[in-house]
């Protein structure tokens, strides 16, 4: 996903310390302007989920605390064991 995509970096390499690109916090600042229904949180939640599978060494942490990190609250929780289904 084109958005997340400059977080790479942030997610694997640093572990999720200190602090992400501004591209990759612009990118999460988009996905929340993207998640203004629930069919769209659910589809951002399976992309996020389905992207990150392909990347071993991604951090579970820095996931989780990635729109926090940003200062964005997106209204729904992101992490690798989501049940997407249940997003509101």
């Amino acid at each position: 996903m084109e958005n997340i995509g400059p977080c790479v970096n942030y997610l694997v390499i640093k572990n999720g310390t200190g602090t992400p690109s501004t591209d990759c916090c612009t990118g999460v600042k988009n996905l929340k302007g993207m998640a203004n229904t629930t069919e769209n949180r659910r589809a951002i939640c399976n992309c996020l989920e389905n992207e990150a599978a392909k990347i071993p060494q991604i951090d579970p942490q820095a996931v989780k605390m990635l729109p926090e990190k940003c200062r964005v609250t997106l209204g729904f929780p992101i992490s690798l064991n989501t049940t997407c289904s249940s997003i509101q």
